[in-house]
């Protein structure tokens, strides 16, 4: 099954790219990236992005209970920008929705 549904991952993305170029987050914005991540787990997207907003979600719990968010945000800044590259993909409505697509050629996670 091909999903072409445009999905808006502007909010997601903003949230991230925040974090990534500031290095700290608040509670609040933390609380924010998990309401709009869990919306659009509810929508009909391609499963295989559903993975990375798992990942996110992690990420975002993960942040809540750490001692030290920017160290956090410092350690998963390559997953940042991995993230925020494949929230471009999904919401272009590509084909490919993680960037390891051409590794797996296709294949299911």
């Amino acid at each position: 099954m091909t999903y072409k549904k445009l999905v808006n991952t502007k909010p997601i993305i903003s949230i991230l790219q925040s974090q990534l170029e500031k290095g700290t987050t608040s509670f609040s914005q933390c609380e924010d990236l998990q309401e709009e991540i869990s919306k659009m787990i509810q929508d009909d997207i391609d499963p295989n992005f559903k993975g990375t907003l798992q990942e996110i979600l992690a990420y975002c719990k993960t942040i809540k209970e750490s001692e030290d968010a920017m160290e956090h945000i410092k350690l998963n800044d390559l997953n940042l920008t991995r993230w925020i590259e494949e929230l471009h993909l999904v919401m272009k409505g590509s084909e490919a929705v993680t960037i390891d697509y051409d590794q797996r050629k296709g294949r299911e996670i």
